[in-house]
């Protein structure tokens, strides 16, 4: 399979996953881990897993599967790809698979009330938005 192909179809969860890295802190469509490549206190690696990529604010790489793996395992494209091709892809990812758990959503009003509290009204006052 090639580079393009993988990045397609596998997910950058599974890939952290198989190397046993799981989100510190996350809102469904993205996630912060801590960093592949060092030890640190607070997370600085953004998961987007719409894009699927990701980027260290500490060193300002931007990462995908590829190079996720090769960071992790110190190795080549080529043995990257070998690594890559023997993790299951049961469920593949695709455009609308990663979108689905946040679009499906539906909310409902169920009542409407005035705005009562005096530190709500005060902020939406000073904001012009409830006068």
């Amino acid at each position: 399979m090639n580079c393009e192909k993988i990045k397609q179809k596998v997910g950058i969860r599974t890939v952290l996953e198989s190397f046993n890295l799981f989100p510190v802190k996350e809102n469904g469509k993205s996630a912060f881990y801590f960093a592949l490549d060092r030890e640190e206190k607070i997370p600085s690696l953004s998961v987007d897993f719409i894009k699927n990529k990701a980027f260290d604010f500490g060193t300002g790489k931007s990462y995908d599967v590829i190079s996720i793996v090769q960071t992790i395992n110190r190795c080549s494209v080529s043995d990257a790809l070998k690594y890559l091709g023997k993790l299951d892809f049961s469920y593949e990812r695709t455009e609308k698979n990663s979108k689905e758990g946040w679009q499906t959503r539906t909310y409902e009003v169920s009542k409407i009330h005035e705005i009562t509290h005096p530190a709500l009204v005060r902020y939406l006052t000073e904001r012009k938005v409830h006068e």
